[in-house]
């Protein structure tokens, strides 16, 4: 006996206008909380700004009078979200995954160059030597390995940290720099692996304490709560963030009867996620992930009838 036929999302003129109402809507209130975060930044020629280190390396370069400079940039991320460059002495002390305190003179930037990401001179005030959670893993991943390399590749596969200009470059050359960036695929082998660790105890649960709860509904809430915590642990990178938003639409979607497997899934998670947070609009990241997401549908689109084993191997 066939199942019943899944509905699609959006069905109308109406479902449509009703969609984008909303993203607006979502849009206006995210820009204007980011605005208001703007006029704090550049309310003065100058502002204290917390951020942390995200990547630190040495660059020459040179000056017009034909000599060489040495200094080292910094890309930084503050506590309030945005992103931002600077430079410094090439004397500066190893910073990366540390907490500074900073000067930053960025009162002439646009609010475009702010929600882009925007360079800015800065003068470091203080350095906080207290260990995060995320430094003291980075630190325990270091210990297992003797290589800087493997180092830098196990903390990227985990913790999502940038690697270092010439492994970035290597990765690049050899075409798998997506291996090494956490995306969906890394979140669907943590749900599989999740799935499996959570299932068995829960039924046990179920059956001799509370049989009336839903199995399905209750697993999915307590594998998308650890997903969501280990997303904030690592810094929610834009893919991982796109993966995970997706798997909610989609298990709300399926819960309603509502096809899954559809480009209207892709369109509701990429507006959800520009609404909520628009910075991401800029983000190179989103977008390539957004666009294999895109292909892989196309794919299963067009190759429905086939059977799992045939799209398993002819998926790219």
């Amino acid at each position: 006996m066939a199942g019943l036929e899944r509905v699609e999302l959006i069905s109308s003129k109406r479902d449509i206008l009703t969609l984008l109402a909303l993203f607006f809507i979502l849009l206006s209130f995210s820009l204007l909380f980011e605005y208001f975060k703007y006029y704090k930044l550049t309310k003065f020629d100058s502002q204290l700004v917390h951020a942390k280190v995200l990547k630190q390396y040495t660059k020459t370069k040179v000056t017009k009078n034909g000599k060489t400079k040495t200094y080292q940039v910094l890309k930084l991320k503050s506590d309030d979200g945005f992103t931002f460059y600077s430079t410094a002495s090439k004397s500066l002390p190893n910073y990366k995954d540390k907490n500074i305190e900073l000067e930053l003179w960025a009162g002439k930037i646009s609010f475009y160059e702010y929600l882009k990401g925007f360079f800015a001179f800065s003068k470091v005030l203080n350095v906080s030597n207290t260990q995060t959670l995320q430094n003291k893993t980075a630190n325990f991943i270091n210990e297992q390995h003797n290589s800087s390399d493997i180092q830098n590749i196990y903390e990227a596969l985990f913790l999502a940290t940038p690697l270092p200009y010439k492994l970035q470059k290597i990765f690049s050359n050899l075409g798998i720099s997506h291996l090494v960036a956490i995306s969906g695929f890394h979140l669907g082998v943590l749900s599989a692996l999740l799935f499996f660790l959570v299932k068995y105890p829960y039924k046990y649960l179920q059956s001799n304490y509370f049989p009336y709860r839903s199995a399905t509904r209750d697993t999915f809430f307590l594998i998308a709560a650890l997903l969501f915590a280990y997303m904030l642990f690592i810094g929610s990178p834009a893919s991982l963030l796109r993966a995970f938003v997706m798997l909610l639409i989609g298990f709300y979607l399926y819960e309603r009867g509502i096809k899954i497997i559809s480009m209207q899934t892709l369109l509701l998670t990429a507006l959800l996620i520009i609404a909520l947070f628009p910075r991401l609009l800029f983000s190179l990241g989103l977008f390539l992930s957004l666009s294999g997401t895109f292909y892989i549908l196309l794919f299963l689109i067009h190759f429905k009838d086939k059977s799992k084993l045939w799209q398993f191997f002819l998926l790219p």
